[in-house]
């Protein structure tokens, strides 16, 4: 279904909030959407937004346990700014 192209979604598009299961679940649904169709994702982080171990564990968590940690680094970039890395 998708070529070649890098696919730009913004993670503030997404989801309400990064603070909760329930949201994870939420980007994991549609991340999990574009991985059963081998989608190249660029997946661009606010600098406004905090990312919590709940949140991250219900959506990359989940989509590693299902497609393995190779195919979650090479079908997803995160674009952020060095803020939001420091935090």
């Amino acid at each position: 279904m998708y070529k070649d192209s890098l696919i730009e979604i913004k993670l503030k598009s997404l989801v309400n909030n990064t603070d909760n299961n329930t949201e994870g679940v939420k980007l994991y649904c549609i991340l999990d959407d574009y991985f059963k169709n081998n989608a190249m994702l660029l997946l661009v982080i606010d600098s406004d937004m905090s990312l919590t171990s709940s949140f991250l564990n219900s959506s990359f968590g989940n989509i590693i346990d299902k497609y393995g940690y190779d195919i979650l680094k090479n079908n997803l970039k995160i674009k952020t700014n060095k803020n939001q890395i420091d935090r």
